[in-house]
């Protein structure tokens, strides 16, 4: 261990950077079936300068957890508001890591991600890339998620509207397609594997802040 540097906190690093690689494409599926290979590999990528170290803060387990605790407080739009930035968050992980795995550079990621909406994303651009499509009742509440959030955030001054039971059905809906969009993820990005490395390294980052 680096002296200095707390356990928890290399062991976060390690975990980012694991990510990061098997995202990009570095390490593999089969990598991941023995954990001191992969670790092995790892160091070795970053030792020859193979492996350009991208650390990036992964916001989507404060965004969810946030959405969920507006959720049970009913505060409805700003469960949308996390619920949606979640959701928009997830979906440009797995077009950036599926860009980079065909060679692209940033810049291509950037621009795509920019320019398209969040419809387009959930769509098209899935099938642009060769990549499964998303179920589409999930894909259907996403969107209207995304349709309120905008709602919101680019409020109108037209009025308070007390939510109505559908309002709260659409934050439900919301709740099985974050589910849905994980395992959508693991399963594409990390092959299933994601658990295993979650279990290499149990040190987490601090909790996520809670709304007041």
């Amino acid at each position: 261990m680096i002296e200095g540097i707390d356990p928890r906190e290399a062991s976060w690093v390690a975990e980012k950077l694991f990510h990061s690689a098997i995202a990009d494409g570095h390490l593999t599926s089969d990598d991941l079936k023995d954990p001191h290979r992969a670790i092995k590999k790892l160091q070795t990528l970053v030792k020859v300068g193979d492996f350009e170290l991208t650390f990036v803060i992964d916001h989507r387990g404060s965004l969810l957890d946030l959405a969920l605790e507006y959720m049970k407080a009913t505060k409805y739009e700003l469960s949308v508001l996390f619920f949606a930035t979640f959701f928009e968050h997830s979906i440009n992980h797995v077009i950036d890591a599926s860009l980079k795995r065909k060679n692209f550079g940033n810049d291509v990621a950037k621009g795509l991600i920019r320019a398209c909406a969040i419809r387009d994303k959930f769509g098209w651009v899935l099938e642009l890339l060769s990549l499964p499509s998303f179920n589409a009742a999930h894909r259907k509440t996403i969107e209207r998620v995304a349709e309120e959030r905008n709602q919101f955030a680019h409020y109108k001054w037209t009025g308070f509207k007390e939510p109505k039971a559908a309002d709260l059905s659409l934050l439900a809906s919301a709740k099985k397609a974050a589910t849905y969009a994980r395992t959508y993820e693991s399963r594409l990005i990390y092959n299933g594997n994601k658990t295993r490395i979650n279990k290499l390294f149990p040190a987490k980052s601090p909790k996520s802040r809670k709304p007041v």
